[in-house]
Formats: structure tokens, sequence, C-alpha cells
């Protein structure tokens, strides 16, 4: 866990190869800590890429994705369900997709590759 000006930051790395990445924001504000508001379930698959994938979303959402080099690369607001994000005219690489949620953020890793 990071903390960057005042916003958690969670990072998830994949260790093994895996097509599908399923993950939970996490609160971690005490006061709302049984509160769903700040939960929300997400889907990233296929992981590694061929420069397009989905991301399915519980509700909506604002993403930002990087580069290696944290370069921004695409800032674009999701909404709730099935998003197909295309990055064909990107090389192939590791990229970093931030979604933001209030103050909270949470960061998936992703690999395009032909």
């Amino acid at each position: 866990m990071l903390m960057v000006n005042g916003r958690v930051l969670v990072m998830y790395t994949l260790t093994t190869p895996s097509i599908y990445y399923s993950g939970r924001f996490i609160n971690f504000d005490d006061s709302d800590s049984n509160s769903d508001d700040y939960a929300s379930n997400l889907s990233v698959y296929p992981n590694p890429n061929n420069g397009i994938f989905t991301m399915e979303l519980s509700s909506d959402r604002e993403i930002e994705i990087s580069n290696i080099l944290g370069e921004k690369i695409m800032i674009k607001f999701l909404p709730e369900g099935q998003n197909q994000i295309n990055m064909n005219d990107q090389p192939n690489g590791i990229y970093f997709v931030k979604i933001i949620t209030g103050n909270k953020q949470e960061v998936i890793k992703i690999i395009k590759e032909n």
C-alpha cells in the first residue's frame, strides 16, 4: 500500500500468466469500513492482450492508462458494465490502468503483446 497526496494507491502484480483479473476496491477509512459505497467489483481480460481488452465495472469510473515510463496515454470515463479498450495504436509492452473512485485508486498492470 502506498499513500500519494492523501490517497491510498493499491497495485496488483500478476506473478503467473493469467487471462483474467478480478479485483475489488478497498476502503481504508475506518468510519465507512462497513459501507459498500466504496467497494466496486471490476474485471479486466484478457491479460496479456493484443491491444484490445475488456473492463467490466459495477459502476461508472474514470480510468487513466500509462506506459512503463509513466506517460499517460489515455484518460477515459467508462460507464457501468462491459467496456472495450483499444490500444492498437500503442507499442507492445507493460501498461498500468488506474481506476479512480473518489479519493481511492486501484492500479492494474496489463501486458500488450502480439
